[in-house]
């Protein structure tokens, strides 16, 4: 189990999100539009979901 502060990033969308790791999923900034809190959020199975926008996918292979 991750614990502590543990970041990461990850090209989304041909843009490079910076994460950090937060009860249990992965939050930054979203890809798909201009925010400055953020909404986005990356589970460790892959599938993500940003709650500004409704944009939801999976990203296939090993990201993290």
């Amino acid at each position: 189990m991750l614990s502590g502060k543990v970041t990461t990033d990850v090209d989304i969308n041909g843009k490079n999100v910076f994460f950090e790791f937060k009860a249990g999923k992965w939050w930054g900034l979203c890809p798909f539009h201009k925010e400055s809190i953020p909404s986005f959020s990356l589970r460790l199975d892959g599938n993500y979901y940003c709650f500004g926008c409704h944009k939801k996918g999976f990203i296939d292979g090993g990201w993290f």
